[in-house]
């Protein structure tokens, strides 16, 4: 809905330059007139495949995904996007979307820069011992980690519960992950991006830390930009 607002907006402002061009400009005292003017936004809307590479639980990981959206005169990107670990690990799953807003310097020429930022929600799925994931020393503390869950989905094929055991945990979180972003045209409806970015994480207690992280980002963004 809100891509199919702004794409009417942006149709209706083009209409409305249209009519006003057509229009015949008033003349001076001597009959002579003035030449009208119209400005043009250049709007259309984009696709683009994106892998991001990060540490997650303190491993390598590789998330892949995408965005799209409307762009509006080279400059201002509202849409969204998703991206999951692709590493096949069962131990090692993360998942995430949500809206995707974006904002370009010189976008129009061959080489721009700029800022792009998803804010959503997602889930993860991390291994580790009782003691790494969620500080317990003791093995009561242990047990009741494992049998309360702290609000979250604790799994062990171990039958003695202790603090070294090896646990798989399952979390919700909140996500916010801005980047600083370098574009290079290489033709008219096709840019390649590469950045640099940050991935804030609420919402998952200890786990928090193990989730967030520095990313870098390579992308190929299709369309009208």
């Amino acid at each position: 809905m809100m891509m199919k607002g702004l794409a009417a907006a942006v149709i209706t402002m083009l209409a409305c330059g249209t009519a006003t061009a057509q229009q015949p400009a008033p003349s001076d005292a001597q009959g002579s007139s003035s030449p009208g003017t119209m400005t043009v936004i250049e709007s259309g809307f984009v696709v683009a495949p994106d892998a991001r590479f990060t540490d997650v639980n303190d491993r390598s990981a590789t998330l892949v995904g995408g965005y799209a959206g409307w762009m509006t005169d080279h400059t201002i990107l509202v849409g969204g996007g998703a991206y999951w670990v692709a590493n096949d690990a069962r131990d090692l799953k993360m998942m995430y979307a949500g809206p995707v807003v974006g904002w370009m310097v010189h976008g129009d020429r061959r080489i721009a820069f700029g800022a792009r930022g998803l804010v959503g929600g997602g889930r993860a799925t991390i291994g580790g011992t009782l003691g790494d994931l969620f500080g317990v020393s003791t093995d009561q503390d242990a047990d009741r980690v494992l049998r309360i869950g702290h609000g979250r989905s604790v799994t062990t094929r171990s039958d003695r519960v202790t603090s070294a055991s090896t646990v798989i945990v399952r979390e919700d979180f909140f996500i916010a992950e801005p980047m600083a972003i370098i574009s290079i045209r290489a033709a008219d409806w096709l840019h390649v991006d590469t950045g640099v970015g940050y991935r804030f994480i609420g919402g998952a207690g200890q786990l928090d830390d193990r989730l967030r992280g520095v990313s870098g980002t390579l992308s190929v963004t299709f369309g009208g930009r």
